[in-house]
């Protein structure tokens, strides 16, 4: 028997003989056990409210259902069941509006952190959620929605609303939105489909994708830094283009009528007599405009 499975055996015996809390054994880290502990709060609220959610090294999973309740569940976790109990769970709710927050202990040290599953109204607006080391997933929602994370991935799908979506070191994914969409990260792609309103896009070190299933109506600007941009949209688009690269190419699908100076890496013109602006940039990167 391995040192690490008699350590279990060990653990698990004495678990049988008082009572415990749920771990979680993650020997590879060099952590040793992580202890959790689970949490639960549900509201009433009037579809239309808000929610801003704040935690720490965890992940949050935001969804709408049929019912005029925010339910709250997740987990809290630690090292030691000492450390956990440190971390507090702190909620306020009206009719209106929940907040909740994991408190982090003043002496911040450690595996430690806290994740929720939250289920809204589909009308909702997500006034502030935020989390650092863990990825956001926000799905099916009719209200605007503002996130914020840190070392974690956002997916964002099926929302009719403004979203504001942030990271570092992570991609940033976004489907489906009526709305206008600013998506700003470091470290990471944004990929964004199925998009009808205006778009903000900025990135470093990774691909920018926008994809269209309507001809834009917005203007749509997108800047990275050592990697690469395309847009896609119907061959009907009728828009005005701004692309400029360096050390790289741009490429496009669609017939421009070029204006202004052209080259290998600059390109300026309108696609069927123009419309909105498409302003394209990145350096060591291509730049296309293709077709679906």
């Amino acid at each position: 028997m391995t040192r690490n499975a008699l350590l279990i055996c060990v653990l698990a015996g004495s678990c049988g003989m008082v009572a415990c809390d749920d771990m979680d054994f993650d020997f590879g880290s060099g952590g040793g056990p992580r202890v959790e502990a689970p949490f639960h709060f549900t509201y009433d609220v009037k579809p239309g409210g808000h929610l801003e959610l704040e935690t720490f090294n965890g992940e949050v999973d935001i969804r709408s259902w049929d019912q005029d309740k925010v339910d709250i569940s997740g987990s809290k976790y630690a090292n030691s069941a000492a450390l956990r109990d440190q971390i507090k769970i702190d909620s306020h709710a009206t009719p209106d509006g929940v907040e909740v927050r994991a408190i982090h202990p003043m002496e911040h040290h450690g595996n430690m952190g806290a994740r929720f599953v939250v289920r809204v109204p589909h009308s909702f607006v997500l006034d502030r959620i935020t989390s650092s080391n863990g990825q956001i997933k926000i799905e099916d929602l009719e209200g605007a929605v503002r996130a914020h994370t840190s070392n974690g991935a956002i997916h964002i799908s099926r929302i009719k609303g403004n979203v504001d979506a942030a990271t570092s070191n992570g991609a940033i994914e976004l489907n489906e939105l009526a709305g206008r969409a600013i998506l700003t990260t470091s470290n990471g792609h944004i990929q964004a489909d199925h998009l009808s309103g205006p778009v903000e896009a900025t990135s470093s070190n990774g691909s920018i994708n926008i994809a269209f299933e309507t001809a834009p109506k917005s203007d749509i600007h997108a800047q990275t830094s050592n990697s690469s941009i395309e847009v896609s949209m119907p061959e009907s688009s009728a828009v005005r283009v701004r692309a400029s690269t360096s050390n790289s190419s741009i490429t496009s699908d669609f017939g421009v009528d070029q204006s202004g100076t052209v080259s290998k890496n600059h390109l300026e013109g309108t696609i069927h007599g123009g419309g909105p602006m498409l302003d394209l940039e990145t350096s060591n990167g291509s730049i296309r405009l293709a077709k679906p």
